[in-house]
């Protein structure tokens, strides 16, 4: 139940092969106690875009890895 730090791109401990996560639809900027209704929330919402769908931005990334090992 805490929290550790490990190196990514390396398949280390096993971890990278079945990672399963959550992400929000959509969420506030402003810190503040959002009705259940969300009608205090104000208009400025953040939606989440997941980052593997651009393919471009993947293929760079798996680039720089591999040019750094």
């Amino acid at each position: 139940m805490g929290f550790f730090r490990i190196e990514t791109g390396h398949d280390s401990l096993g971890i990278e092969m079945s990672v399963v996560w959550a992400t929000p639809g959509s969420w506030t900027v402003q810190n503040v106690p959002c009705f259940e209704s969300g009608d205090n929330c104000g208009p400025t919402v953040e939606t989440y875009v997941d980052p593997s769908f651009n393919q471009e931005l993947v293929a760079a990334r798996l680039r720089d890895m591999s040019v750094s090992q």
